[in-house]
């Protein structure tokens, strides 16, 4: 379920629920192995609140952009998440590699190429 906050498009919609599916049986699963996991509370962690705002981001639009698309974020709180999610991408991509799926690795590599970009990953902001 989303909170009132969240207007995710049409395209993020389906992606979210799949997403929340998947948790769900990862949740059970720990939940059956008696791991301690409430199945709703670990399912309910994983927020659409940046999607929206990552998905700006990762089709080129320019930081202030991104900001208006998710207007109580705070800035940092953005630069923070898109830069896991690149590092997370590079890990997945390395995984890949060393399972042999060239293909799919090179499709993170993509993605991440595509993200890392700008101001978010700049090195200091005083050039």
């Amino acid at each position: 379920m989303l909170c009132a906050c969240c207007r995710l498009n049409d395209n993020l919609s389906g992606p979210l629920a799949a997403l929340r599916k998947a948790a769900r049986a990862v949740g059970t699963a720990a939940a059956d192995a008696k791991l301690g996991v409430n199945v709703d509370e670990f399912v309910d962690r994983f927020r659409p609140e940046l999607m929206e705002a990552s998905a700006a981001w990762a089709r080129g639009a320019r930081f202030a952009d991104v900001l208006n698309v998710t207007p109580d974020v705070f800035e940092g709180s953005l630069v923070r998440a898109v830069r896991r999610t690149e590092e997370l991408m590079r890990q997945v991509a390395g995984s890949l590699r060393g399972v042999g799926d060239i293909d799919l690795a090179g499709k993170f590599d993509d993605a991440s190429a595509k993200i890392k970009r700008d101001i978010i990953f700049a090195a200091s902001l005083y050039l």
